[in-house]
Parts: structure tokens; C-alpha cells; sequence
């Protein structure tokens, strides 16, 4: 493609909108996708939910909301350039019917933190703001995933799952989360609720006591060491936990398994 007919990026954010946001009504100054991680809106009169996008043609009226119930929360990206309709058809969105399911929606996340880590460095750059408006251009080209298989609130849960497992021994709060993965905390405490029947602090103090007690019988390691290598600073809060969790003390744990 030509490089004055490919499209740029002018900016990009999440919003995690709060249910008594206005009603937008405007005729946009560009090209907007919007990508929604969780809650419900409506775009248009169309409702509108996880895994889908909706998208605001440069100089066209639109009219967006969210739920006052389930309010959500969405990735959007500002486009410009010459040729903006013809490259949208080009990647699979049709301006007749701009919505639709988005199954690469664990991308968002990934290209927004791209953008935001490189875009005052490379702000006047347009090689690469036109790359990375191609790299959200293309996710809309790319092979369909069965998302009845995988959707996406279990991506959202496996994702969380693993970074909680890989950051136990850091201090972790349901905000932490919300920010890192663009997500709002009550969405990520009804995920934690329907997958694991219990709340993310109380699945993060779960695995935590699990690896404290895999590392009491495979290592010689003192108590205060496991304590703080599962995120606790304090041993006794640290024995107290683990006895919840076990019905005994560390100590006890590793008398009763043999040490």
C-alpha cells in the first residue's frame, strides 16, 4: 500500500467509562475504534459487549453509551489519513455495519502498551505511527478463532491466573489488576467467581499457601524466606495464613511430613 493512503495512529487509551457518563453525540474529527474488554454500551442502538468493537467513521455522527447496570470498559484508538474508508473495507470492516465481534481482543492490551511506551519518543515519527496502525488494521484480518471454544472471558481469567502465579511474591491488589490488564475490579472479581468460586485475593492466598508448602518439603529453606519469596513480609501473619489454609503451622507442617 502507498504510503499516503496507509492510515495512521493519533492516540490511543483505555477508559474504564463509569455508569452516569453522559451520552456522547458528536461528528468525530477521526477515524475511532473502540475495543470492549468487559461491561456492556450501546453504539447506535445496537447493544454491544465483551470481545466486540465498534467503529466511528472520521466526520460521521455517531451516538454511544454505556449500561447503567454493567457498565463497560473499552480500548480506542484514534486513526487518520487520506483514504480511511478504503482501508477499512480493505481490512474486513465494513462501514455499513461498523461493529462486530473482535476475537483477537487479547491484543488490544499488548498494542496499547506499545503504543504508550514508545509514542512520546516517536510522537512526529509517521513510519511508526502508520505501523501501528497497521498492526490493529491487520488483527481484523486474521484468521477467525472459535470463540465458543475459547471466549474471552476465559482468556481474561487464564492471563490473570498466570500473572498472579508468576508475581506471588509481590504485593497484588484487585486495582493492580484491573490497571495491568485494562479490565474494571468488579469484572475481574465475577471472573474470579464463576471460574474458582472465590475472589482473586482469596485465589492468589491459595496459591500462594500451595507453593509455600512445596518449597517447606522440597527446600531447607528458613520460614522467613518461603514467607517472603509468597509475598508476605511478616512471618507471623505468614503462620497464621498457612495454618488457615493447612490446619497447621509451617513448622508443624514439615514435623508431620517427615523433617
Amino acid at each position: 500500500m502507498d504510503t499516503e493512503e496507509r492510515l495512521c495512529l493519533h492516540n490511543a487509551e483505555f477508559e474504564n467509562v463509569h455508569k452516569d457518563k453522559e451520552k456522547l453525540e458528536l461528528i468525530f474529527r477521526y477515524t475511532v475504534l473502540h475495543y470492549i474488554s468487559d461491561g456492556y454500551g450501546w453504539f447506535n442502538g445496537v447493544r454491544l459487549g465483551p470481545g466486540q468493537y465498534f467503529c466511528i467513521l472520521k466526520n460521521s455522527y455517531a451516538q454511544y453509551y454505556p449500561d447503567p447496570e454493567e457498565p463497560w470498559s473499552y480500548t480506542y484508538f484514534d486513526l487518520y489519513g487520506k483514504c480511511t474508508k478504503n482501508v477499512l473495507i480493505q481490512s474486513g470492516i465494513d462501514p455499513a455495519k461498523p461493529w462486530g465481534d473482535f476475537p483477537c481482543m487479547q491484543e488490544i492490551p499488548k498494542l496499547l502498551q506499545l503504543y504508550l511506551q514508545y509514542s512520546k519518543q516517536y510522537k512526529e515519527n509517521r513510519e511508526f505511527l502508520c505501523a501501528m496502525a497497521d498492526m490493529l488494521l491487520a488483527l481484523h484480518k486474521a484468521e477467525e478463532v472459535d470463540r465458543k471454544q475459547f471466549p474471552i472471558t476465559h482468556q481474561h481469567v487464564d492471563l490473570i491466573r498466570e500473572y498472579l502465579k508468576s508475581h506471588m511474591h509481590q504485593k497484588i491488589s484487585i486495582e493492580d489488576l484491573a490497571q495491568r490488564f485494562y479490565l474494571s475490579r468488579p469484572y475481574i472479581r465475577n471472573l474470579f467467581v464463576k471460574y474458582e468460586n472465590m475472589s482473586p485475593k482469596q485465589y492468589l492466598q491459595k496459591i500462594r499457601m500451595e507453593r509455600a508448602a512445596e518449597m517447606l518439603l522440597q527446600t531447607r529453606y528458613d520460614v522467613s524466606l518461603i514467607a517472603q519469596s509468597v509475598g508476605y513480609s511478616d512471618q507471623f501473619t505468614f503462620s497464621k495464613m498457612f495454618k488457615q489454609h493447612h490446619g497447621v503451622s509451617p513448622a508443624g507442617f514439615r514435623r508431620e511430613n517427615g523433617w
